[in-house]
């Protein structure tokens, strides 16, 4: 992960954290959504920020793809929670964001490849048009950040998605692009 490995020598001094949360997509057992992980988030920093001293340094956030809607929520949600909550906030000093759907996600091979399951609904609000999303993005826009840059990283073109093909993992670029149908599992 380069975040771990390359970021401290390129920025030394730096204390880097990592956050997870389940994203599995086939046979997930996780009803979480991009709110719990939100709050998930909101309480891991709070527990790693836990001296009055922490809770004053600057805060650097970086996401890719839901990862980048969980950090908005957690901002959103911090702007009206507790003094801690609100600290985050405070001391975000910048955003990056990496290939994150803000506006959605042409997901609509992923919610026939988990239809059914648990996490459904989590991949439902990543739709385009859908309320979460919208929601997300204009609470995001209202609570707006003072003196916190934000920069957004995304694709300008078409890229892979995944499906299933013989009960195996595919990839594909829509009706005029290129096609790679090689198994991410078995070869």
């Amino acid at each position: 992960m380069w975040l771990r490995d390359f970021l401290p020598n390129a920025v030394p001094n730096v204390r880097i954290l990592t956050f997870g949360y389940d994203s599995a997509l086939k046979n997930s057992s996780s009803f979480s959504s991009a709110m719990d992980f939100a709050r998930h988030l909101l309480e891991h920093v709070n527990k790693v920020r836990s001296s009055n001293e922490k809770k004053l340094r600057p805060i650097i956030f970086i996401g890719h793809s839901l990862g980048g809607l969980i950090i908005k929520a957690a901002l959103v949600e911090a702007a009206h929670g507790s003094k801690n909550d609100r600290a985050i906030r405070n001391s975000s000093a910048g955003l990056f964001f990496f290939g994150v759907p803000h506006k959605g996600l042409d997901n609509e091979k992923i919610v026939n490849l988990i239809k059914g399951q648990p996490n459904s609904q989590l991949v439902e609000n990543l739709k385009p048009n859908s309320q979460f999303l919208d929601l997300a993005y204009r609470n995001f826009l209202r609570d707006e950040l003072d003196d916190c840059p934000i920069t957004s990283f995304y694709e300008t073109k078409l890229t892979p998605t995944v499906e299933v093909c013989l009960n195996k993992y595919s990839f594909s670029i829509g009706a005029n692009g290129l096609y790679y149908r090689k198994s991410m599992g078995n070869g």
